[in-house]
């Protein structure tokens, strides 16, 4: 499970987790899914706004990010 919290990649991207979301997202055959967070892509330029996003623990584990400190 997803910790709430700000997570930046290698290349310093960075996601905020915000809560879990009641639906299941379908990963691998057979696995029963895995829970889906709100969460929202932030612009550390400043020159765009925050993207809200759909995202698995999974997906961010393999994108490489990681957790920087919990909210």
């Amino acid at each position: 499970m997803l910790e709430p919290g700000t997570y930046r990649n290698e290349r310093d991207a960075v996601i905020v987790v915000e809560r879990v979301l009641v639906g299941v997202g379908a990963h691998g055959s057979g696995s029963g899914g895995e829970l889906v967070y709100a969460a929202r892509a932030v612009d550390t330029t400043g020159t765009m706004p925050d993207e809200g996003l759909l995202v698995t623990e999974h997906a961010l584990h393999d994108a490489g990010y990681r957790l920087l400190g919990a909210r």
